[in-house]
C-alpha cells in the first residue's frame, strides 16, 4: 500500500506526460510483478498507438499498435484479464506474436475519464495466470490516476489553445467584421473574410453586401438591414446562406447593430459568424437523441421516468413486458407504488432518493399486472429543475428473477452438501460403533432363552442400535450420500401397498384418498426411499391438521420443459410421475416455504419434532434426478408435488444382483470354507469372528493391510477375503489387489462405514465387488458371505452394492 500511495502521489505531482509515463510504467512493473508494461493512447483514428512502453520490442509493438479490447466511446469499460494468451478469444495472429515475444498473460486496464476513454494500461507476464488475485484492484487504482494525470494536461493543452485561440480573436478576429452603409455597400471588412468568403478583404470593399446572399434569401437579407437602418442604436441577430468564392453556401449568423450615429463609425456594423459546423452539429444532435431513443425503445432492461409522487411519466417496451402492460398508455396510467410488492419498497427506494439523489442496483420485489413477483436491480437518479428541486425520477430496471432463484437452488445444494460432509465424516465410527452394538447384541439374543430376565434390557439395547441405524441413514440419505438400490417400480403399486399403513398410522380423524393415474409410467428407484417420502409427506400433513381433515394422495404422468428444469441441475428434461400429496391443513406462510427443506427447521413445538423429514424428502428426491414443488397459503391447506424421472424403456425390473440357489461348480462349502478377516476396529473385528465362526467358517483375523499379508503368505487355503475398505497402513482396495496376484481366484467381500466406495475403481478389477455397508447384522454378514463364496471364481462376487439396514 505504501507503494501504490507513493505511486498516486507521484503521478498526482506530474507536469509533464513524459513524467506519468515514467512513473506508471515503472510503478505498475513492480507492484503487479509485471514482466512488460506499455501505454496507448487513441488518436484521431479511434484507434490505441504505442505511446510509452518498457521492455517491449518493436516487432510487437507494430504487431499490437491499432488493438484495443474497447472503442474509445466506452467510457464505462472494465479490466480485461487474459490468464493464458494460448487460450483465450483474441485475434490469432496477435497471440502468436504475443507467444512469439514471451508473453503469457496479460492485462487490459482503460484509462477513462468522463465520457470517453484515453486509451488503456496495458501489463505483460512471462507466466500464465500472472494477474493474481487483487492486480485488478491495483491496476484499476493506478489506471485511475493515470487518466486523471493525462486528463489533467490534456485539459492544461486545450486551455492554453484556448487562450492562443482568445488572443488570435482579438488580434485579428476570426468572425468577419463588416461596416455597411445604410445603403448596403461595404465599407470595410477585416481579414477574416478570407477564410468566411473566400475573398481578400480589399475585394469586396465599395460593392454590395447583397451581393453574394442566397437568391431565396435576397429579401429577408434586406428586410433585416432595413429594419436595422431605421433605429439608431438598434442590435438584430439574423441567419442568412452566404455562396462562398469556392461555390459552396455557407451558413452565418449576423449580428448587427446600428452606429450610424457613432462619431467615429458612422455604419452598421455587422458581426458576422460562420455556423456551418453548428447547424451540422445541430442536425447531428437530432439524429443523435433519435439513437438515443432507439436505445430507450430496444433496451433490453426497463427504463422509465416518474415524479417523487410515483406518476409514470414514461415506460420503454422493456418495462412494459416486465410488468405485463397491454401497453404504453396503459403502463402511463399507472402509479409506480402500486408496482412494488410491498409498499415499504417504494419507500425505501425514495428515502434513498432524498438522501443522495441516486440508487445503484438497489434490489427491489416488484408486482406484475398478474401478480407474479419480479426481483429487479434498481438504478437511478433524480432529475433536477433549474432551482435545484427534485422534478422527476429517470432509472433503470434489470431483471434478475431467474438469476436469484439459480443463486438460492446453488445455496440449498451447499447446504445439504455440507450436511452431507458432516454426515459422512462421522458415519465411519459411528456405524463401527452401531455394528458392534447391534452384534453383540444379536448373539445375546441367541444364546440367551426365552424366559431369561436379562432378554428384555438386550432387546431394548438392540432395538435402540437399530433406531440409531434408521438415524444415520436418514441423515445420509437428505444429503443424498446414502447408498441405495434402484430398480423400475410402478408408484401406484407402491402407494397401493402403503394404503394399510398410512390409514393405520393417520389414525381415524383423517380421512384418506387415493387418485391415481390409470396407467402411470414406470419410474427407476429405491422403494424404500420412495416409502420413506411417502410416509413423511403423509405425516406432515397430518401434523398440519390436528382437528382432522382429507389428505389425498395422487399420481399423473407429466412432462418437464427445459424452462421447467433448468434452474435444477443434475434434473433433465423429459417424461416424470407425479406423485402429490394434498392436505386441507393450517397452510405456511412464505418465511416458512423458505425455511421449509433446510435440515432441523420445524415448527414444531420443542422435542415434537427433528427437523430430518422434509430435508430428507427433498434429499431422496434430488438424489434420484427429480425435484419438488410446494403450493401452500395460510388457512388453505398444502400440496407437495413430488416429480420421479420417468424409467427408461431399457430399464430392467431386476434388483442390483441376482443369483440362483443352485450351487455353481468350484463353491466352497459354507463349513468349509477359509475366511481371511480384515478390520482395524478390534470390537467389530472380534464380533465378525465370533459370527463367522459360529457359522462353521474357518477365520484368520488381521488387524490390518499388512496383517493380512504376512498370514495370506502362511495360509494359501483362503477362499474370502472379507476386508475393512478404509484402514491405516494399507487399504482393503489395495490389500484385494495384492492378494489377487498370488491368489487368483480369491473372492472379495468389502465393508465400510462410509458411504463411498473408496479405494474401488473401474480400472483395478474390483469395482463390482460389494461393499457391504456398515452397521449390518449378523444375518446379512453370514447373508452376503455366503453369496461371495457363491460367486463363480472368473467374476469375483456380485454386481453390486449390498445396503442392508
Amino acid at each position: 500500500m505504501h507503494r501504490l500511495a507513493a505511486l498516486v502521489e507521484q503521478l498526482n505531482r506530474a507536469e509533464r506526460r513524459e513524467e506519468v509515463y515514467e512513473a506508471a510504467l515503472s510503478g505498475m512493473g513492480t507492484l503487479l510483478e509485471a514482466d512488460y508494461a506499455a501505454i496507448l493512447l487513441f488518436g484521431e483514428d479511434d484507434r490505441a498507438h504505442f505511446v510509452a512502453w518498457r521492455g517491449l520490442p518493436d516487432e510487437y509493438r507494430a504487431a499490437a499498435d491499432g488493438h484495443s479490447p474497447w472503442p474509445p466511446t466506452e467510457a464505462d469499460a472494465q479490466p480485461v484479464v487474459v490468464s493464458d494468451v494460448g487460450d483465450c478469444d483474441l485475434d490469432p495472429a496477435l497471440c502468436a506474436q504475443i507467444v512469439r515475444q514471451g508473453i503469457r498473460s496479460l492485462a487490459f486496464f482503460p484509462l477513462a475519464r468522463h465520457d470517453r476513454l484515453l486509451g488503456k494500461f496495458m501489463t505483460y507476464w512471462a507466466r500464465p495466470h500472472g494477474c493474481r488475485p487483487g492486480h485488478v484492484d491495483i491496476g484499476r487504482v493506478v489506471a485511475l490516476h493515470v487518466a486523471a494525470a493525462l486528463g489533467r494536461m490534456l485539459d492544461a493543452e486545450a486551455l492554453q489553445r484556448s487562450e492562443e485561440h482568445f488572443r488570435a480573436l482579438i488580434e485579428q478576429s476570426s468572425d468577419l467584421i463588416v461596416l455597411v452603409s445604410p445603403d448596403g455597400t461595404i465599407l470595410y471588412e477585416s481579414p477574416a473574410a478570407s477564410e468566411i468568403l473566400g475573398f481578400h478583404p480589399s475585394e469586396r470593399v465599395g460593392r454590395s453586401v447583397f451581393e453574394r446572399i442566397h437568391p431565396g434569401e435576397i429579401d429577408a437579407a434586406k428586410g433585416f438591414f432595413g429594419r436595422l437602418a431605421r433605429e439608431a442604436g438598434r442590435s438584430l441577430v439574423g441567419e442568412l446562406q452566404i455562396r462562398h468564392r469556392d461555390g459552396e453556401l455557407r451558413c452565418l449568423e449576423v449580428r448587427g447593430r446600428n452606429l450610424l450615429a457613432h462619431p467615429a463609425v458612422r455604419a452598421l456594423i455587422l458581426n458576422i459568424s460562420d455556423i456551418t459546423e453548428r447547424q451540422q452539429a445541430a442536425r447531428a444532435l437530432r439524429a443523435s437523441e433519435e439513437r438515443y431513443r432507439s436505445l430507450f425503445e430496444e433496451s433490453r432492461d426497463a427504463i422509465y421516468i416518474s415524479t417523487p409522487a410515483g406518476e409514470m411519466l414514461d415506460l420503454n417496451p422493456a418495462g412494459v413486458r416486465l410488468f405485463g402492460f397491454a401497453s404504453r398508455e396503459e403502463a402511463l396510467t399507472a402509479s409506480a407504488y402500486d408496482l412494488y410488492w410491498e409498499p415499504s419498497g417504494r419507500e425505501r427506494f425514495a428515502a434513498l432518493m432524498r438522501e443522495q439523489g441516486f440508487v445503484e442496483e438497489l434490489e427491489s420485489d416488484l408486482r406484475t399486472v398478474d401478480g407474479d413477483r419480479r426481483r429487479v436491480l434498481e438504478t437511478a437518479s433524480a432529475v433536477l429543475d433549474g432551482e435545484g428541486q427534485v422534478v422527476a425520477y429517470r432509472g433503470t430496471l434489470r431483471d434478475v428473477t431467474v438469476q436469484r432463484a439459480l443463486e438460492e437452488q446453488l445455496r440449498q445444494t451447499q447446504k445439504m452438501e455440507a450436511v452431507g460432509r458432516l454426515a459422512g465424516g462421522v458415519a465411519h465410527d459411528f456405524n463401527n460403533l452401531l455394528t458392534a452394538i447391534n452384534g453383540y447384541s444379536e448373539l445375546l439374543l441367541r444364546r440367551l432363552p426365552a424366559g431369561d430376565p436379562c432378554r428384555r434390557e438386550v432387546e431394548e439395547i438392540h432395538r435402540a442400535g437399530r433406531r440409531a441405524a434408521e438415524l444415520t441413514g436418514q441423515l445420509l440419505t437428505l444429503s443424498r450420500r446414502q447408498v441405495h438400490a434402484p430398480r423400475r417400480l410402478n408408484l401406484n403399486r407402491e402407494v397401493s401397498d402403503l394404503e394399510r399403513l398410512l390409514r393405520r398410522v393417520l389414525g381415524e380423524g383423517l380421512e384418506l384418498s387415493l387418485s391415481l393415474d390409470a396407467a402411470p409410467a414406470a419410474v427407476q428407484g429405491d422403494a424404500g426411499q420412495l416409502e420413506q417420502v411417502l410416509l413423511n409427506l403423509a405425516l406432515n400433513a397430518r401434523d398440519a391438521m390436528p382437528g382432522g381433515g382429507r389428505i389425498e394422495i395422487a399420481t399423473r404422468n407429466v412432462w418437464l420443459g427445459e424452462e421447467e428444469t433448468g434452474s435444477f441441475p443434475g434434473v433433465v428434461p423429459g417424461p416424470f410421475v407425479e406423485l402429490s400429496v394434498r392436505d386441507n391443513g393450517t397452510g405456511m406462510d412464505g418465511e416458512v416455504l423458505e425455511h421449509l427443506f433446510e435440515p432441523f427447521f420445524t415448527t414444531k413445538e420443542r422435542g415434537s419434532g427433528t427437523g430430518l423429514g422434509l430435508p430428507t424428502v427433498y434429499g431422496i428426491v434430488r438424489q434420484n434426478g427429480g425435484l419438488i414443488r410446494v403450493e401452500s397459503s395460510l388457512g388453505e391447506g398444502s400440496c407437495f408435488r413430488v416429480l420421479w424421472p420417468a424409467a427408461h424403456a431399457h430399464a430392467t425390473a431386476g434388483g442390483p444382483w441376482s443369483r440362483t440357489d443352485e450351487p455353481q461348480p468350484g463353491e466352497p462349502a459354507l463349513d468349509a470354507a477359509t475366511v481371511l478377516l480384515v478390520e482395524d476396529e478390534r470390537s467389530v473385528r472380534e464380533l465378525l469372528a465370533t459370527a463367522l465362526r459360529e457359522a462353521g467358517l474357518t477365520v484368520l483375523e488381521a488387524g490390518d493391510g499388512e496383517e493380512a499379508l504376512r498370514l495370506a503368505s502362511e495360509d494359501q487355503s483362503i477362499d474370502l477375503l472379507l476386508s475393512d475398505l478404509r484402514m491405516p497402513r494399507l487399504g482393503g482396495g489395495e490389500l484385494a489387489k495384492a492378494l489377487r496376484r498370488t491368489l487368483p481366484t480369491l473372492r472379495v467381500l468389502f465393508m465400510s462405514g462410509y458411504t463411498e466406495r473408496s479405494g474401488v475403481g473401474d480400472g483395478d478389477g474390483l469395482a463390482r465387488e460389494t461393499v457391504l455397508q456398515k452397521p449390518f447384522s449378523n444375518a446379512d454378514l453370514l447373508a452376503a458371505v455366503e453369496e461371495a463364496l457363491a460367486a463363480p471364481e472368473t467374476r469375483g462376487t456380485n454386481h453390486g452394492r449390498t445396503d442392508r439396514q
